[in-house]
């Protein structure tokens, strides 16, 4: 029997020629111990006598018995986290068994498998469990690690304004990294562009695509503004204080001071009752200050490059309107 199911006793028949009640008398039970704890014998004895005493000789009742039973072994629950999170620590298996004695409980630790990615694979961790009677039986916790986030731009080429005649700049790749560490390859996807030519402004948009080793990906743009015949820029820098720049339709526009510390004035009275679009650029073409107002007569339009955000450098000023536009260098000082 197993150790666990032992029955319990039950006390055997007997007759006699003469009494029809024969006293069954229980003599008790024995063990002979085996090679572990719950491997034993046990042995129950009855005897057997009539009403008058005589007595039948004593029968007896072999119980062998024996742990075949694995113990039952509990491990903690499988769980996914992500690839840049920290692995849990070793958690706590619990066991028993049906038979007596105490059950031994081992961690046989952790190997990694199902190495799909860099980001990507199974932890598992092992525990045994063992009876007095060396029955055993192992489980396993599974973690899942998961690499689903996409790369991260670090550095992007910043937006561009140029003049129609002049070449498109050089390409410029950004870089990526990606939380989960290994190599991030960034594919370019070309340009697309809005218009060509120096007729209007358009755009070109270039397109990159960051790629890590389990597939995730993400996409950035660098946009290149490229302005049309109605942008003049100016051709060679003027530091004097009072600067005029006549255009082909004999517009003017006057900044004052020129170096500047801090604030400029611009006069617009040449583009009065037209709607102006006054636009501020740093040397590398981004856009610093842009409006769009109304232009009347001895307007004198006042510009904080502080305040804009500008430090010192060169910076190019444009008033557009539907008639034509001009462009003028302004020195920024400390």
């Amino acid at each position: 029997m197993q150790c666990d199911a032992i029955p319990p006793s039950t006390a055997p028949t007997a007759t006699d020629n003469c009494d029809p009640e024969v006293t069954i008398s229980y003599i008790g039970e024995t063990r002979t111990n085996g090679t572990c704890l719950n491997r034993y014998t046990l042995t129950r004895r009855w005897s057997a006598a009539d009403n008058c005493g005589n007595a039948a000789m004593s029968v007896s009742q072999r119980i062998t018995v024996v742990d075949n039973g694995k113990p039952t072994l509990t491990v903690p629950a499988d769980m996914t986290i992500a690839c840049n999170s920290p692995l849990p620590a070793v958690g706590t298996a619990t066991a028993s068994d049906g038979c007596a004695g105490a059950v031994t409980l081992l961690y046989l630790g952790q190997t990694t498998a199902n190495n799909q990615c860099p980001g990507t694979y199974q932890i598992r961790r092992t525990w045994r469990a063992t009876d007095v009677c060396g029955n055993s039986t192992a489980a396993t916790q599974t973690i899942q690690v998961s690499d689903t986030g996409a790369p991260v731009f670090v550095t992007v080429p910043g937006p561009i304004t140029i003049e129609c005649n002049q070449p498109i700049p050089p390409l410029v790749n950004p870089t990526a990294s990606d939380a989960c560490g290994g190599y991030v390859h960034i594919t370019f996807l070309g340009n697309v562009a809005t218009g060509s030519g120096c007729s209007a402004d358009y755009t070109v948009t270039r397109t990159w695509r960051a790629d890590d080793l389990c597939g995730n990906s993400a996409t950035t743009t660098q946009l290149i503004t490229v302005l049309g015949n109605n942008f003049v820029p100016q051709g060679a820098e003027n530091r004097e204080r009072d600067t005029q720049l006549k255009t082909q339709n004999s517009k003017l526009v006057t900044v004052n001071p020129n170096p500047t510390t801090d604030r400029i004035w611009l006069d617009l009275t040449d583009f009065a009752g037209e709607a102006v679009t006054v636009s501020i650029y740093g040397d590398l073409g981004q856009l610093v200050w842009e409006n769009r107002i109304p232009a009347v007569e001895d307007l004198q339009l006042q510009i904080n490059l502080r305040e804009a955000g500008a430090a010192a450098g060169i910076y190019t000023v444009s008033v557009r309107s539907a008639s034509g536009g001009v462009a003028k260098r302004v020195v920024l000082v400390e």
